[in-house]
């Protein structure tokens, strides 16, 4: 037997597998620190294991349960129900919701009641905390905060026969924070490591991160801007990411391991042309979207090219290293009112 998910590290063997918290904070509350709701998760560790064999033998199933669903819902639909019959008003009314008219009254009476004490509790009772986020974006309250960390995942590829490569990344952390001006996402990875599991090879390692961190990514997606922020030039958009280098070996030998690995999935390249056609229709679309919305994008972008490694055969000392050196791209946004053009 095969495990599919796993959860056994040797690392995070003696943590907990999930803790989620959430906490919900009032601004009249002594504990108030600026943040309405938020959720911490932290995940321990998580490992897959793609077997060859299995995801076949699933797709096989799920088509079949999928072609039993469609048969059961095309007979549903073919089955005509009687039409429901309506109800007849009482006699001496001419309308059915005549005799609950002086329930609708009081009713009226209650809520006009019910929202007048409101109005005053919350008169007398108004925070205080609103009244300064109003003067200061930067102590704006955070109405949602959101962060999540997978400590280790691991990615196993395997057929019947052999398994030849494996997959480890860790630290991954991501936030989301939600405010009435801004929505910030931000994304880190610390470590990444590709692995080829031949007994026959001086290159174990296929693909690994030369630097603390893989990458570091932060979108902050402004809302409600005014004309005169875009007149100073704040764009809607502002995209920020710094990416580590990558020390890569290509060795023909993986390739051809993994390349017979994907094979027999090639009866689902019907599929993924339909998935590929779909997700480059809504690319188009998106934007389409942006440039008649004009949507200003700030971008800052930092990226290490990766160190490619190139040997003659998997048990060759002789080598051929290409280092690719950086790329940076950025970009300035210049406001209405000195200059009508973007750079």
């Amino acid at each position: 037997s095969v495990k599919l998910i796993s959860t056994d590290s040797n690392k995070y063997s003696k943590e907990k597998l999930l803790v989620v918290k959430y906490n919900k904070v009032s601004p009249s509350s002594p504990e108030w620190a600026g943040v309405q709701q938020s959720v911490d998760a932290v995940l321990s560790s998580l490992h897959f294991c793609i077997h060859q064999d299995a995801i076949l033998d699933l797709a096989k199933e799920t088509a079949l349960w999928i072609a039993a669903v469609k048969s059961r819902a095309s007979k549903l639909m073919v089955t005509t129900t009687e039409p429901s019959k309506p109800d007849t008003p009482r006699e001496g009314s001419d309308s059915p919701f005549q005799n609950f008219g002086l329930k609708r009254q009081g009713a009226r009476k209650v809520s006009r009641q019910n929202s007048t004490e409101t109005n005053l509790a919350k008169a007398i009772h108004k925070p205080r905390g609103l009244k300064r986020g109003r003067s200061r974006v930067a102590e704006e309250p955070i109405q949602f905060h959101f962060s999540g960390e997978l400590k280790e995942v691991g990615f196993t590829l395997m057929t019947s026969y052999v398994n030849f490569s494996s997959l480890q990344a860790a630290n991954l952390m991501a936030v989301f924070k939600v405010s009435n001006s801004q929505t910030v996402i931000s994304a880190k990875l610390k470590e990444f490591k590709i692995f080829d599991a031949a007994e026959r090879t001086r290159f174990k390692m296929i693909a690994e991160s030369t630097d603390s961190e893989v990458f570091d990514v932060h979108i902050t997606l402004n809302n409600n801007l005014q004309d005169q922020d875009k007149v100073k030039g704040i764009p809607d958009v502002v995209f920020k990411a710094v990416m580590c280098q990558l020390r890569v070996v290509f060795l023909m030998k993986y390739v051809r391991d993994l390349l017979d690995f994907i094979d027999p999935f090639t009866n689902m390249k019907e599929y993924v042309m339909e998935l590929s056609a779909e997700a480059s229709e809504k690319t188009i679309s998106m934007a389409k979207d942006l440039y008649f919305s004009a949507t200003r994008v700030k971008l800052d972008i930092a990226m290490s090219a990766p160190v490619v490694i190139i040997p003659i055969h998997s048990e060759s000392n002789t080598t051929f290293e290409a280092n690719l050196g950086k790329l940076i791209l950025n970009n300035r946004q210049i406001g209405r009112a000195s200059c009508r053009e973007r750079v």
